[in-house]
């Protein structure tokens, strides 16, 4: 079964601004290269998202929100009965308490 992967706003702001960063630090081509290896990265949730783990946050909002690791960023997501809702990015770095302010529910 093929899952619709869906980016919500959060998440494609946050992607912008990573993606803002590295033009910056790296130059156009170089974070032209990471974007499209992030979007890869998503885009392959539309097979198996379940077999990536739960995110910490999971436990405080007692739902089932995903993650995978993609470099040093956690991409958080929800898996419904025929779509994945890519609901932020994250610095993996970044303080998990912080994190857990924003989660849409």
């Amino acid at each position: 079964m093929k899952y619709q992967v869906v980016v919500e706003k959060p998440a494609k702001q946050e992607i912008d601004q990573a993606y803002y960063w590295g033009r910056e630090k790296w130059g156009v081509r170089q974070a032209k290269k990471w974007f499209n290896a992030l979007m890869e990265a998503i885009a392959k949730l539309e097979t198996f998202p379940n077999r990536h783990p739960l995110a910490p946050e999971s436990e405080e909002f007692n739902i089932e929100i995903r993650q995978i690791i993609f470099q040093r960023y956690r991409v958080l997501f929800l898996v419904g009965d025929d779509t994945v809702n890519v609901l932020h990015f994250r610095d993996a770095y970044h303080d998990k308490k912080d994190d857990t302010d924003e989660i849409d529910e």
